[in-house]
Order: structure tokens, then sequence, then C-alpha cells
């Protein structure tokens, strides 16, 4: 009689190798659920973990492991499993915690499947061990967000974090007292100090990670320059202190970036914009005035004002090479729309039109200048108002620069001029907290960024027609540099 097919290379593997391939994968399958227990810290991770103080920071650079790391402190203390060699503050008993993610997507990317890992895909293989998870809660408006998450704690008790957002603000994070807040990337210093108190009448700690994009600010100041070491110490941890990133891996992740995110992202430090906002070689963006294809298509900016000069800005998009040109321009101060309208049909043709009417105006007035605009141009042209995000369109822009896809024609002397001037204004930042120009001679800069953020919106103006740029009496100073 034979025997039944019920061991594991029997019924399915009956090759020797196979099996061992079969067998690794089912251990690294099982390893999945095991990453509390293979979690191993770098020497400056270690040190973090280490201290006893109320509030710690790990100021971090992209990619070295600072919300693992906090993520595994978090769990010991929801656990009460600590490392033989832990010399970190200890909790006895069950804990009380909160996370503080910057949004609630934040929170359901980042911290939520750092924990629990995906609640779909791979549920039980984030940070707390899955045999430890008793149960979870989803937060109401939200989709696939989790609110709550009780653990059991070695004691028999049971622990629960809170996962909870920056943008709930401060009102949100009163009441009860906390053991342990985490808050990972930077938060606004009224809900900071709101946390803090919630874990003062307890003996709480808190734990703060962040890549400090938005500069010194007060939260992060304080952070850094605080010299009572038992309430408050910091590490860095910059690229070059882990030895998972390679050399590509750095330059790879410093493409497309503005110099001051760089360092930022690289050293783990505070760092302000100043200087040159695109500091490139004029042989690099100015290129000598061609035939252009009629196929390209083509969108026009318009930096529009009463007082000061209104600017123009066309540009032609080479879908080939990728490569935007800012191609004519236009610039004239203290003159009529009809004027200006004019002189941009003569020129530029009829691609779309991209208008911020609103800079430095109230509501009416841009209102007004739209309807102005719009009335002026007619039928047969597309007016519409520009997308205004400015850091971001001028991030959007270095990276063209940076990678050679954005040129402009040597013919365009007032751009060339606010080029050479266009600088950061170190004493101010945005809402956000990102630095800002000077506002001062940017008005082609302003037009060409308002062009370049709706691109894709740009279109073939007279099919079968190539589009040449018109002569000037103008040239450059220098022929070398193209001004």
């Amino acid at each position: 009689m034979n025997a039944p097919k019920t061991s594991f290379r029997d019924a399915e593997v009956q090759d020797p190798r196979e099996e061992y391939l079969a067998l690794l994968a089912e251990k690294q399958r099982r390893e999945r659920f095991k990453r509390f227990y293979t979690y191993k810290a770098y020497e400056k991770q270690r040190t973090f973990l280490h201290w006893k103080c109320r509030i710690k920071a790990l100021f971090g650079g992209n990619r070295v492991g600072k919300t693992l790391t906090a993520a595994y402190e978090l769990v010991c203390h929801l656990t009460g499993l600590y490392p033989e060699d832990w010399a970190g503050r200890r909790f006895h008993h069950a804990i009380q915690a909160w996370t503080i993610s910057v949004t609630a997507e934040s929170a359901r990317e980042i911290i939520q499947a750092m924990l629990l890992g995906d609640l779909k895909a791979s549920y039980g293989t984030g940070m707390i061990p899955k045999d430890l998870i008793i149960d979870y809660s989803m937060r109401a408006g939200v989709s696939d967000t989790v609110d709550t998450i009780w653990v059991r704690h070695h004691s028999g008790d049971i622990s629960f974090v809170k996962l909870k957002s920056n943008e709930q603000g401060r009102e949100k994070m009163q009441g009860t007292s906390i053991d342990v807040v985490w808050v990972d990337e930077e938060c606004d210093f009224e809900v900071f100090n709101e946390c803090k108190i919630r874990t003062m009448d307890c003996n709480g700690i808190m734990l703060v990670t962040f890549t400090p994009l938005k500069g010194l600010t007060a939260l992060a100041k304080w952070l850094l320059t605080e010299e009572d070491a038992e309430v408050v110490r910091h590490i860095v941890l910059g690229w070059d202190d882990v030895p998972h990133l390679t050399e590509k891996d750095k330059r790879d992740m410093s493409k497309g970036m503005l110099p001051h995110e760089i360092e930022a992202r690289r050293t783990g430090l505070p760092t302000m914009a100043t200087g040159l906002i695109y500091p490139f070689l004029a042989k690099d963006l100015l290129v000598r005035p061609f035939d252009l294809e009629y196929h390209w298509p083509g969108i026009i900016g318009l930096d529009v004002a009463y007082t000061a000069p209104t600017a123009g800005a066309l540009l032609r998009y080479d879908q080939a090479s990728r490569t935007t040109y800012l191609v004519a321009e236009h610039y004239l101060e203290r003159q009529p729309t009809i004027v200006h309208v004019n002189a941009i049909s003569r020129t530029f043709l009829n691609y779309p039109v991209r208008i911020d009417p609103a800079s430095n105006r109230n509501e009416r007035d841009g209102e007004t200048i739209m309807k102005e605009y719009r009335e002026a141009f007619g039928e047969g042209w597309e007016v519409k108002n520009a997308n205004n995000a400015v850091y971001a369109g001028i991030s959007r822009l270095f990276n063209a620069m940076s990678e050679g896809r954005f040129k402009v024609f040597s013919t365009c002397r007032h751009w060339t001029e606010e080029w050479s001037n266009y600088v950061w204004d170190a004493k101010k930042v945005n809402a956000d907290g990102h630095p800002v120009p000077k506002k001062k001679d940017d008005h082609m800069q302003d037009a060409t960024r308002y062009g370049f953020m709706d691109l894709e919106k740009a279109r073939i103006v007279q099919s079968g027609r190539s589009y040449s740029h018109p002569l000037t009496t103008w040239a450059p100073l220098d022929p070398t540099t193209g001004y």
C-alpha cells in the first residue's frame, strides 16, 4: 500500500533545490512578522534610544531610519519588551501613547504602515508583533486610516496608541495625560507645546523625528538650543552616518532638489535658502534663437500690473526632447490693457494664456483685471487663472534647468536681467515654512512660472506653419555668455 502524501517535500517539492528555495521563501515570509525582534540600530540611533530625557529629537536626512528608530522605541514602551542592553527610559506598566503626523494621509502612509504593515496585503508585518496586536479602530471620514491600536503589554494589561495629525490643531491635543508622544515630521509649535503639557503630569516622554526642510523654525531652534539635557537632547543623523546608503543612492536622491533642500535632506540640519534661486551658468540656459517647429505646443504666462511692468512669457515645448523654450517676451510699463493685448496678439499668436491677476491686489481688483483681459483678447483665446504656487513652480523650473530641459532664447533680455538678480529672501518664509523670493524686479520670472506650471495645457496653433522668432535689433554684449 502506498504511503499517504502528507510530507511537505513529497506533496509539493521533489527537487532538493526547489525544496531549499521554498524553505528560504518561507523563512523570509516568517521574518516579515518579526520586524521588532530583528531591528538593529546604528551607532547614533542607539545613542538616541538610550537617552532618558523628557524630550529627545532626531534630526535626520531622508532614508536614514529616523522613523524606524522611533517606531521601535514606541513599540518597546507599548509592549514592555526591552532588549537586554536597553539603557533608555522604561515603563513598567501599560501605556497610553499618541503619534502626531503632518496629515491624516501621512499618518496612514507612514506611521500606520510602519506599525501595522498594509492592512489588506501584509497586516502584521509592521513593528508591532502581530501576536501582540489586540485590535484597532478606523478613523471616521478618512478611508483606510487607523485611529487607535490596542497592544498587549507584557504585564498582561493593554496599551494603546492613537494616530493623530497636526492638521487637527491644538484643541484636539487637549485632555488626558499621555505617557509617550511621538511627533513624526515637524508640527506647529503650539501643537508641540500642547503635547508636551499632556506628558508633564505623568512623567511622560516625547520622541521627535523630522527632516528640517522649513529651516530654523521656532520648534527646530528650541530643540537645537535648549541647554538642559535632562529635559531636551537632540542628535543629527545624516546620509554619511548610515552604511546602507550608497553614493549612487545619495546622487539619485539629490537630483532635482533645490540646494538648501539637498543640504537639509543630506545632513538633517535646518538650512535656509540664500543666494540665487537659479544658480546656473548662462551657457547652460541661454541659446541662440532658431526657427521652431509648428507642431511644438505653446503657452503664454502673463504677469499683469497697473503701475509696475506687465510681463509676458511665450513658452514652446519640444515633445521629442522634453525641453521647454522661453522664446519671446513681452515687457511694457504703465500701459492700458488693450495695448498689452495688441502687442501680445501680434507677437505671440493665440496660444493659451495664464494670468495671475490677484497678485498684490484684492479679490475684486483681480476679478476686474481678469475680465478686462478676457474681453480684450476676445474669442479664440483661452484666458485662465494661473497656478501661483510659487515654491512648487520654482522647484519644477529648477529641476528642468538642472536636467537641461529648460532653455531661454538669448534675445529675452528682460528675463536674463531679472534672472541674474532673482534671489531668495533670507528673512521670510511662506505659510508652509518654505522660502520665498525677494519681491523686486521679478515680473518675467513670475510670468515664466505661470506658463510652466500649466505646460500640460499648451497647444499647437496654426498647424502647417512654422513659428519663427521675430527679429530684434538687440544683440548680446558678450557672445560667449549670450547677454
